[in-house]
């Protein structure tokens, strides 16, 4: 009888365990890596652990796309290419053209810290070297930081989205 109890009592764990990682991952899915550029593996850490959104601020320096948060941070070798455009491209071959192996979406949010028409064109002109993530349904590149005034935004590819503010008026 003893055994049997004991046997139930490590059903009845396992199976709450797998209830909270299963819903634990489901609640990941709706975080947001803010600045996620200043982690020690930028990128890779919030992909493992399922984040639905990652965030990388973003300057253009001589021709670059840089990530930081200040412009005195720039290093030329930490690239918006470098540190998330080539690993997700990777992710996108390996995964049948999805970031997660599920169906998942991933927006990744270009918050633009220098000036937005320049730092744009740089971005598109980088994207257009990625076709797997600019027409991937599964992956949504949202423009934050400076942006054009909302009337310019339907000049841009539709592969590129804007962040909104609550002040700003939009029209349909």
């Amino acid at each position: 009888m003893k055994r049997i109890y004991s046997l139930l009592l490590a059903f009845v764990l396992i199976f709450n365990l797998q209830t909270l990682f299963a819903q634990e991952l489901k609640r990941i899915t709706k975080a947001h890596s803010h600045n996620d550029y200043e982690q020690k593996r930028p990128f890779d850490l919030a992909m493992e652990n399922g984040f639905g959104s990652i965030e990388a601020d973003v300057w253009l320096k001589d021709n670059t796309l840089c990530v930081a948060h200040d412009a005195k941070d720039i290093q030329l070798d930490k690239t918006l290419e470098n540190l998330y455009f080539n690993k997700l491209n990777t992710l996108l071959q390996n995964n049948k053209g999805r970031p997660y192996k599920d169906q998942r979406e991933l927006q990744l949010l270009i918050d633009i810290k220098s000036d937005a028409k320049s730092t744009l064109e740089a971005l598109i002109a980088l994207l257009n070297k990625y076709p797997n993530i600019k027409k991937s349904k599964y992956i949504k590149i949202v423009i934050s930081g400076n942006r054009p005034v909302p009337a310019e935004y339907t000049q841009y590819p539709s592969f590129i989205f804007f962040d909104g503010r609550p002040n700003e008026t939009y029209d349909k």
